[in-house]
């Protein structure tokens, strides 16, 4: 401990901003030690939960194979009810996106790797078959082409849009 006029300074002391909480004493070097740790401990933290609410493009392309992995070859319990659909004759009309779209999702935030948040799973655009998949926080497209056959399914994936 430090000696100041023939005392010890302790390691808490009283604030001066007119309150009775106790604060470090930064004049104890245990005091300081406790002050350097908390800003240390705080800054991990903040930067922990930062890291652990976005997507990196590595989480990105891992979560989307394994999850392809897991699709290929599934049970499809609800697709022939959807191939019964009324208007599955319409052009354009494709009975399968809501279900194809929740079923791409629920597979990759099965795997457990990036965000809990922030997955896009967009129909391809300009009349491609498959399933745009992005996130907020990444540039990297991939495309899913899901389709159900007896009661199965077959996935693959591409890097880059459809």
């Amino acid at each position: 401990m430090s000696v100041r006029d023939g005392t010890h300074e302790p390691v808490f002391i009283r604030s001066r901003w007119g309150t009775s909480r106790y604060v470090y004493n930064h004049r104890n070097p245990v005091g300081v030690a406790l002050i350097i740790g908390s800003l240390l401990f705080a800054g991990i933290m903040l930067y922990s939960l930062q890291a652990g609410s976005s997507w990196s493009e590595g989480e990105l392309r891992d979560a989307i194979h394994q999850a392809v992995e897991e699709l290929d070859g599934a049970a499809d319990p609800n697709g022939e009810l959807l191939s019964d659909s009324p208007l599955a004759g319409v052009d354009d009309y494709n009975p399968y996106a809501m279900y194809d779209q929740g079923l791409i999702e629920s597979a990759i935030e099965d795997t457990g790797i990036g965000a809990p948040h922030g997955l896009l799973v967009q129909d391809a655009e300009s009349g491609a078959s498959g399933y745009e998949v992005t996130t907020l926080d990444t540039d990297s497209t991939y495309c899913i082409r899901l389709t159900h056959h007896d009661g199965v399914l077959s996935a693959g994936v591409s890097d880059g849009p459809c």
